[in-house]
């Protein structure tokens, strides 16, 4: 593929929504095929979720919190630290909750994708189950199928799916 730098900006676009679906396929496709780029992908979610709890707590409970994010003050005072790593390992629950749950969403999401281009591929027949057999004719036959397939080559043998057939002329019968 390309650069770390470029999945981790893929990565920071999807968690600010800034992702357009071409970047969307492409950072889907990363994850299902890179182990690295989904330990990545966690570590991102993590702190982002971290960052954006600790504001949300900083302001709040403890304004000392903001200080410390916006590199105002140090990390060093004791207090600021124990209240930003107060509830650390529920945190961390949740957050590798929210992870997998976000890498299975879009791993359903590339997986009804490629699904949905594998039926549609040019040349690749669809194919119904037939419910009738032609076993007589007499006189021109068509059928349109219920996806709009038409046949007018219809004879003794000739399989049908679900659709219409129509004698052409009066005398017609199958």
């Amino acid at each position: 593929m390309t650069d770390g730098r470029e999945l981790e900006d893929l990565i920071d676009r999807h968690l600010h929504g800034e992702l357009d679906e071409r970047d969307q396929e492409r950072l889907a496709e990363w994850l299902d095929t890179d182990p690295a780029a989904r330990k990545l992908f966690i570590q991102h979610v993590h702190w982002d979720t971290q960052l954006a709890e600790a504001v949300r707590e900083g302001q709040a409970s403890n304004p000392d919190g903001i200080k410390i994010l916006s590199g105002t003050e140090s990390p060093d005072d004791s207090r600021t630290r124990k209240t930003l790593s107060s509830g650390g390992t529920q945190l961390l629950g949740t957050l590798l909750a929210l992870s997998l749950i976000v890498i299975a969403g879009l791993a359903t999401v590339l997986i009804q994708e490629r699904s949905t281009v594998l039926e549609n591929l040019p040349g690749r027949p669809h194919v119904d189950p037939s419910i009738a057999r032609i076993t007589g004719l007499s006189g021109p036959m068509i059928w349109t199928g219920d996806r709009g397939e038409l046949v007018r080559d219809i004879r003794v043998g000739t399989e049908l799916a679900g659709g219409t057939i129509e004698g052409l002329s009066p005398d017609s019968w199958f």
